[in-house]
């Protein structure tokens, strides 16, 4: 543990000190706060009504190939 001087005010410190006893500088950024979302750690949030969109997307999809497939095999 050593005594340092604060950038802000000039008072000492010491290195293991969260803060400045005199003008309050955090010397040690507080770690992030993590947060949980439907999506891990992302940050992000799912949009129920986009999800929805894209499934349907997905499924409109699959029947026009199916479709598609059908009508070239009745012609071979």
């Amino acid at each position: 543990m050593a005594l340092i001087r604060c950038p802000e005010c000039g008072g000492e410190l010491s290195t293991t000190a969260p803060s400045c006893p005199k003008c309050g500088y955090q010397q040690h950024a507080p770690p992030p706060t993590v947060v949980r979302t439907t999506e891990g750690l992302t940050g992000k949030f799912l949009d129920p009504v986009n999800n929805v969109r894209g499934c349907l997307r997905l499924v409109v999809l699959f029947l026009i190939v199916g479709l598609l497939l059908c009508l070239v095999g009745n012609y071979r």
